[in-house]
């Protein structure tokens, strides 16, 4: 979730209803996702592909859990 340059990857165990926040899905370079658009996730990796950044093309971000 998150939008304009501050998205981040949770969790949520409805067994619990716990909710964990992982941290911002952004690179080590300092740059981040502008804005989550689609999100799928493989194992213990989240593919997230990003939409509207107004200064560079959108990415598909790997985030590994």
């Amino acid at each position: 979730g998150g939008s304009d340059g501050h998205a981040m990857l949770s969790r949520y165990d409805p067994g619990t209803g716990r909710m964990e926040t992982l941290g911002p899905v952004a690179a080590r370079d300092g740059t981040s996702c502008f804005r989550c658009h689609e999100m799928v996730i493989i194992g213990r990796t989240a593919y997230i592909g990003e939409t509207d950044n107004q200064t560079r093309s959108g990415y598909l971000w790997e985030c590994r859990i």
